[in-house]
């Protein structure tokens, strides 16, 4: 039966190292080590919530061979030298898995890679493994960690052909190298079930033999000794169980020999028995009880042959040898492990069932002091009460399990506790604080769903590993629950009922963070449930946008502190920013402060890299207090132009701006009454500032120390000049002088060869004229009053001139001395403005059309080829994947020449003069806040008048929008009505490293969602998916065609991808796995990992189906399944877009969770309303 993979989370696992390393160029043009990651499935049934439950348990250790191919192409041979990695031990821990010493790729040199289990230090041949299974599997043996024959004797095996180097990780999924075999006992007539409980039971498989070669290059298995022997089963829940040798007993032979109560049975079957490897061959046995004379009569009832998947829990089970205790009282657990006659010093795996309390917690706690293993899955905490009936502990509480100090002789701090391996009851409500603190847990703890608090430093000072999946259901999540832990990593989901992080009534004062000292990475997401933060999180390696949830009117103190957070989502009732909230963190780009903010704590953003910031009038004080790491804003570098502060705050704090060192300009509102020691000391690049307080702010005396007084003039109201030239510190400015209201906007304006009109603004009190003007610049008025618009023609440039620069001079007719400039220049190209470049044109088919328009590119960017350069590269990316590199020549691509007068992309706050508006931040009913939206209307027609690109056909071509900036995601937009769809992919360059680079972004985006109509599989939030999201999804499928990629069932038959689950040639890897649509629950994916997760060099099988059969119908080729069988490539791309020849995919574990969570998926708008508000706010942004 086939598997159910449930929310798949990669085991980021860093295999530790190899024989020689080798450089790799990772698409970034600087050299680096690849360390070869790697995970494992064990092969267990049922569905798979976490990687522990993959059957894999703590200390297990695998084999690793890892084989470089040659140089002409053809594999490498497996040997035990002159080998990559060679018999390299692995060892897991319950989360990782770790060796001894780093294994590295080659220099794009594709590697076969095997794993076998368990592991043998003396394996010397792997093409001719001497392998022996025992033939006492219901034996322990106490010199192996495997713990039993049968442990011993059940070989599994893994192999991944041809992988690439590759930052993912590599899931080795292993199977079953022998044969199993299975015999069940059935209680027939005559007994009762007393007597059939009681009676004696001994099976043994018979006539087989033991010994034989493997070979682990292609996993066969042989027979070399004919000797032939009985086995002793494992008898594990009423089921007995044994591991053979692959073979064929002879017909007439006995196959089992059954004892009960003394009377023996052997069957023997007609036709001989074939043991096959991978199988597991199933035995039913009915047992009667004759009444008159007490003997008993065999019958096979059943028989069959079934793949091999264990129960999950069927390796724990036998590699613990667990101590079984049935407890019916609570409080007696003492009582009942004296009377079975063991020592509680001597108990190192434990298994309760039934009932206990507090008091059996505390016992077990204090004297099971040798306690390694513990499981209470299936036990039940009953609530402690005192003799007058209160409650003295909870029901379904767990705690008193913490290492205690005081019982360690040597008064070691650093002491642990024994307890490595831990699984809760699953019926647990609460974790007590300090519940497992210092204990020596180990591995990836699972929390089970229906836990509700976790208490403060619940597991702190353990040494869990891998990821954390918290529960859903959790309300409470107490400080310094996971402290110092350092081996955990991965992304952390914080559940979407969460409702308070930090202190609680148990909580004494611990100041731990609650993840601190951990290595999770990733973006972070808070639940929009959260009504408290009362502690920092602890961990710094968060990244993408932070969004705080709207029951939270405080952003909490050290929230993103040092880490790599680079954005953050206000909402309007945030009234305050606390200490340390977003210092030394990665926050770039424009900081938009929540529009009824009153207050920010001391270093709220020091050290961050922000490069603009807009204050709201609401904001009345700055703390006056400095903070551990520095002021407000301190040392914010990235911080540029024109600073304006808040309009009510009236002090300036200390070391506020100290060391933002870029900012040019600064306007000092009237309401600021004093700047305080150092504000903007160090603020060196400042050369403008303008005072609106006509009363001079109280200024200490190195406010600006290390600002240049004498280089610039500093603008103050009419008629306050001499109050400012007498007041402390404004006298050391060498130039004082009133604000003139006499500006131009924009104050450069450009163009390329052809004849160019642009217009400006010309704000004056009086009149004005022109001083100056160009002779190739013609102007549609030269002097005028107040207010004017100017056109501006540029006369046509030969091509093949040099490029000219001047400035028009105006100058105020009241006072000479008032001189504005605007600067012009004209820009020589070899591509005229608005023309088209063919990049490619098809040769097979009728031709499927893409076009690249760019916008927030002026003419020095586009004659200087940033542009073009820029779309060639995004044009190799889109062909750098599969199938589109395959069928690249079915395609048109052209690229247009728009200009714009500036650079980059207008946002919410910010005005730039970009050609079709293009902006970040739009939060209206069209598209979802914070998008990169543009005037999409304007874009559709731009195309159709200046491209090959008709209105016929634009519904079906692509056209890729490509802006002028780096610092956000790329988005898609499909406008339209049913079956006359335009779609419009918005791919900016992203500096972001793999797979977030530019590659990832077109291909994601363009490639996935804009041509191919593919679904996010990416997930962003933990919880199911709602029914809106429902309706969506069901609207694309059904409606039109999309979204093939993702389903809402979980039915084999029912997903779109059924026919390739059980397809040889892609059953492999293709499942169902849980996740996807930007959520955890109630969406499937059919890969684990692909292009519409996060952006990898691979697009999975529905989705490579869906974009060739679009490609071929847009062509107007007829598609066929034949077609796409022979033509299908599993190859993934380079991560420079290019692709490697023979690359394979189906061993990357990847994982589901998005690294950026700023990414939205595509939205469905009407063309002519979304440019309708686009065009809205920029006249808005352009008025302010």
């Amino acid at each position: 039966m086939k598997k159910l993979f449930i929310s798949i989370i990669a085991l980021t696992s860093t295999l530790l190292a190899s024989c020689v390393k080798e450089s790799f160029t990772d698409g970034y043009s600087h050299s680096i080590d690849l360390p070869i990651n790697i995970s494992a499935t064990y092969p267990v049934s049922g569905s798979q919530t976490r990687a522990t439950d993959n059957g894999f348990v703590a200390e297990d250790e695998v084999g690793i061979f890892v084989v470089d191919y040659n140089e002409d192409g053809s594999p490498g041979e497996l040997a035990s030298i002159g080998v990559r990695a060679a018999n390299t031990p692995f060892v897991f821990d319950g989360g990782l898995w770790t060796s001894p010493y780093q294994i590295y790729w080659g220099r794009s040199t594709p590697s076969d890679i095997y794993g076998y289990y368990p592991y043998d230090s003396g394996l010397n041949t792997p093409t001719a493994y001497s392998f022996t299974v025992s033939s006492f599997q219901d034996a322990v043996d106490v010199n192996t960690t495997s713990g039993a024959g049968y442990e011993r004797s059940d070989l599994l095996w893994a192999k991944a052909e041809k992988v690439y180097p590759t930052t993912e990780v590599i899931n080795l999924r292993y199977k079953h190298l022998m044969a199993g075999v299975t015999i069940s006992l059935e209680k027939g007539s005559g007994f009762t079930d007393v007597e059939w409980g009681n009676a004696t039971k001994r099976v043994v498989i018979g006539n087989t033999k033991l010994s034989g070669t493997v070979n682990l290059q292609d996993g066969s298995v042989e027979v070399v000794d004919n000797t032939v022997k009985n086995i002793t089963p494992l008898a594990y829940n009423d089921v007995w169980r044994a591991v053979v040798m692959p073979q064929t007993v002879e017909a007439g032979e006995p196959l089992i020999i059954v004892e009960v109560d003394g009377q023996s049975y052997s069957l023997i079957k007609d036709e001989s028995m074939t043991y096959n490897s991978g199988k597991m061959h199933n035995f039913t046995l009915l047992v009667n009880k004759k009444t008159a004379t007490g003997d008993y009569e065999f019958k096979e009832l059943a028989s069959d042959v079934t793949p091999w998947f264990d129960d999950p829990d069927l390796h724990d089970g036998i590699v613990r040898q667990y101590i079984v205790v049935d407890v019916q009282t609570p409080g007696t657990l003492a009582s009942v492990l004296s009377g079975m006659g063991y020592k509680y010093k001597n108990i190192t795996a434990l298994k309760v069932t039934g009932f206990i309390n507090y008091d059996d917690l505390v016992f077990m706690g204090e004297e099971l002091t040798s306690l390694e293993a513990l499981n209470l899955r299936d036990v039940k905490i009953e609530a402690k009460k005192t003799a007058w009936g209160y409650i003295q502990r909870e029901e379904d509480t767990i705690g008193g399990l913490a290492y205690n100090l005081d019982y360690d002789l040597n008064n070691n701090d650093d002491a642990h506790g024994p307890l490595k391996f831990l699984i809760l009851p699953s019926s647990l409500k609460k974790i007590k604080s300090c519940a497992f603190l210092s204990q020596s847990l180990m591995g990836m703890i699972e929390i089970p769903d229906g836990v509700e608090y976790i208490g403060y430093e619940a597991f702190a000072y353990n040494y869990l590993s891998g990821s954390i999946k918290l529960p859903s259901s959790l309300k409470i999540l107490d400080t310094g629950a996971f402290y110092g832990n350092t081996a955990i990593s991965g992304q952390l989901y914080l559940p979407d009922g969460l409702e308070a992080i930090g202190k609680s009534e148990e909580n004494y004062g611990s100041l731990r963070g609650i993840f601190e000292g951990t290595h999770l990475t990733g973006p972070l997401i808070l639940p929009s449930s959260l009504v408290r933060v009362t502690t920092q999180l602890g961990f710094t390696g968060t990244t993408g946008t932070v969004t705080i949830p709207p029951k939270l009117t405080y952003v909490p103190w050290d929230l993103m502190s040092n880490s790599g957070c680079t954005a953050v989502e206000f909402h309007d009732g945030i009234i305050e920013i606390n200490e340390n909230a977003f210092a030394n963190s990665s926050l770039s780009g424009e900081l938009v402060l929540p529009p009824n903010l009153k207050y920010i704590e001391s270093a709220a953003f020091v050290n961050s890299k922000i490069s603009s910031i807009i204050f709201p009038e609401s904001l009345t004080k700055l703390d006056l207090e400095i903070g551990l790491l520095g002021g407000i804003f301190e040392h914010c570098i990235y911080l540029t132009g024109v600073l304006e502060l808040p309009k009510n705050v009236a002090v300036i704090p200390q070391r506020c701006f100290r060391g933002c060192s870029s900012i040019t300009g600064l306007v000092i509102p009237e309401n600021v009454e004093i700047i305080k020691q150092q504000a903007f000391a160090g603020c060196s690049s400042i050369g403008s500032i303008v005072c609106k307080a006509t009363e001079p702010p109280i200024l200490s005396e190195d406010a600006f120390y290390g600002v240049s007084k004498d280089n610039f003039t500093l603008e103050v109201p009419k008629g306050c000049v001499e109050a400012y030239r007498r007041a402390p510190g404004w006298s050391n400015f060498k130039r004082i002088a009133e604000q003139s209201n006499f500006v131009c906007q924009p104050q450069k304006v450009s163009a390329l060869n052809t004849s160019h009109v642009e217009s400006i603004i010309l704000y004056a009190e009086g009149d004005w004229s022109v001083e100056y003007c160009p002779s190739w610049i013609t102007l549609s008025r030269t002097s005028g009053t107040g207010k004017n618009e100017i056109n501006l023609i540029f006369s046509e440039l030969p091509h093949g001139s040099d490029n000219r620069e001047d400035s028009i001079i105006f100058v105020s007719s009241e006072d000479k001395e008032q001189k504005i400039s605007c600067t012009v220049s004209q820009y020589d190209y070899q591509y005229d403005e608005d023309s088209f470049l063919t990049l490619q044109s098809h040769t097979k088919g009728k031709g499927v059309n893409i076009v690249f328009v760019g916008d927030g590119y002026d003419a020095k960017s586009i004659s200087e080829g940033e542009y073009l350069n820029l779309v060639k590269e995004q044009v190799e990316y889109f062909f750098g994947v599969e199938p589109y590199r395959s069928h690249r020549d079915y395609f048109n691509v052209y690229v247009t020449f728009p200009l714009s007068q500036e650079c980059g992309v207008n946002t919410m706050n910010t005005y730039v003069n970009n050609r079709f508006g293009t902006l970040y931040g739009y939060d209206g009913t069209l598209c979802t806040k914070n998008q990169l939206i543009t005037a999409v209307d304007e874009v559709f027609e731009y195309v159709i008048e200046n491209s090959p690109i008709s209105a016929d056909v634009i519904n079906k071509s692509l056209v890729i929008l490509v802006p002028n900036s780096d610092a956000y995601d790329g988005s898609t937009l499909y406008a339209g009505s049913y079956n006359r769809w335009r779609t419009l992919s918005i791919c900016p360059p992203s500096s972001r490293p793999y797979p977030q680079d530019t590659r990832g972004v077109i291909q994601h985006e363009a490639g996935g969602h804009g041509f191919g109509k593919l679904a996010d599989e990416s997930i962003l939030a933990s919880r199911w998916v709602s029914p809106a999201e429902k309706r969506e999804i069901e609207e694309f499928q059904q409606d039109r065609g999309w979204y093939q990629n993702v389903s809402l069932t979980s039915n084999y038959t029912d997903v779109p991808w059924a026919d390739f689950i059980f397809d040889p040639r892609y059953s492999d890897y293709v499942d169902i796995y849980e996740g996807g649509y930007n959520v955890m629950r109630g969406v499937f994916r059919p890969e684990a990992n692909s292009c519409m997760n996060y952006g990898i060099p691979y697009y999975n099988v529905m989705s490579r189906l869906d974009i060739m059969r679009r490609i071929l119908n847009y062509a107007d080729v007829h598609f066929t399944m034949d077609y796409f069988y022979a033509n299908d490539s599993t190859e993934w791309g380079d991560l420079d877009g290019t692709t490697r020849s023979g690359a394979t995919h189906a061993y990357f574990t990847g994982t589901a969770y998005g690294a950026s969570n700023t990414h939205l998926s595509p939205r469905v708008c009407d063309a002519k309303s979304l440019g309708d508000a686009v065009r809205a706010i920029r006249k808005e942004l352009k008025s302010r």
